[in-house]
């Protein structure tokens, strides 16, 4: 059960990103509720009220876009981490990357 339920989340945020960049013009491997968090700590009504109404949706619920941002962030760390350890290896340098 655990396995269909992760395939689910990830099916679900992969189509929140590509809903994201294809229809908001996002960042790529950013989501709705982060391009939303980014717009408004930017200043952006479009952001705050896409922030605000994301808050108070009982589906998603306080602080749900502080928290997608920080698991973008964290995904994105994870993506640059792998790049840099196929690199190493690329090169021969497979020494431990941090």
């Amino acid at each position: 059960m655990r396995r269909v339920a992760k395939w689910w989340i990830d099916s679900m945020t992969a189509f929140d990103v590509f809903i994201n960049v294809f229809l908001l013009f996002g960042l790529p491997d950013e989501t709705i509720s982060a391009h939303a968090g980014r717009a408004m700590l930017e200043g952006k009504v479009w952001g705050k009220a896409v922030s605000y109404a994301l808050e108070y949706c009982p589906l998603f619920g306080r602080k749900h876009v502080q928290g997608a941002i920080a698991h973008d962030a964290a995904r994105a760390r994870a993506v640059v981490a792998a790049e840099l350890a196929a690199q190493a290896l690329e090169t021969g340098n497979d020494q431990k990357i941090t």
